[in-house]
């Protein structure tokens, strides 16, 4: 196990960066800017992009509205979790009996 988790995060591109620090929910723009290693005019463009491509989703705030929050897509997470329900067969591996000597 690392010491340091954040190691990592310096191996990582932006869109990886991006998708680390929105993979436990929302989060909002400000704070992406802070986590992400990037210029901010960068990682706007990579939001963009993420958005376009169906990565991502943005949100105006409720209570503020210049507040954008972003989250990885339903569409996204399905993909990279997989369908829970889905029925996957596995070949099974047989049962080799040891000859004693």
């Amino acid at each position: 196990m690392l010491k340091d988790k954040h190691i990592i995060w310096d191996y990582l591109d932006t869109a990886g960066q991006i998708i680390k620090a929105l993979i436990d929910g929302p989060v909002k723009a400000g704070e992406i800017y802070k986590l992400v290693s990037a210029s901010q005019p960068a990682i706007s463009k990579k939001l963009a992009r993420m958005q376009d491509e169906g990565i991502i989703e943005a949100r105006r705030d409720f209570t503020d509205r210049r507040v954008v929050w972003y989250a990885l897509s339903d569409k996204f997470l399905a993909k990279l979790l997989g369908d829970p329900f889905e029925v996957r067969s596995v070949d099974p591996v047989p049962f080799v009996k040891w000859e004693e000597k």
